[in-house]
């Protein structure tokens, strides 16, 4: 899945999290993956890669997200919690997401470097081999 789609789907579950009516715009990136789809089968006679899992994280992952945070923030806004807890609600959260980035980034770097050397192992031999027999 690509880094715009996870953009995406984190944005909309802190939108539904907060309130925020985006159900709409959940709709219509779904209707749309779906018809870019279709003129990318139709075009190239090939779906898109991870389809599925790209259509089935828009559609559930901003949900689960939106309950994860209005249970975790709904426990810590309550009256007898101070401004510390939210602060460090905060804290966390940023550390989780850079933590997260972090090592998605090393293992996108790690993948890279593992198709370069295959890359590097095909090539031709320097000596071409004589195919005709010496007498």
């Amino acid at each position: 899945m690509s880094r715009s789609v996870l953009i995406l789907v984190v944005a909309l579950g802190v939108l539904l999290a907060l309130g925020i009516d985006a159900w709409g715009l959940i709709v219509l990136t779904a209707v749309s993956m779906l018809l870019f789809s279709a003129l990318s089968y139709a075009w190239r006679s090939k779906s898109p890669r991870s389809f599925f899992a790209t259509i089935g994280a828009i559609i559930l992952v901003p949900i689960f997200l939106s309950c994860l945070l209005r249970a975790w923030f709904g426990s810590l806004l309550a009256p007898s919690n101070s401004s510390t807890h939210l602060i460090l609600a905060l804290v966390v959260i940023g550390a989780s997401a850079a933590s997260f980035l972090y090592v998605r980034s090393r293992l996108q770097h790690r993948r890279a470097a593992n198709q370069r050397q295959l890359h590097t192992n095909e090539r031709q031999p320097i000596f071409p081999v004589d195919t005709e027999e010496v007498d």
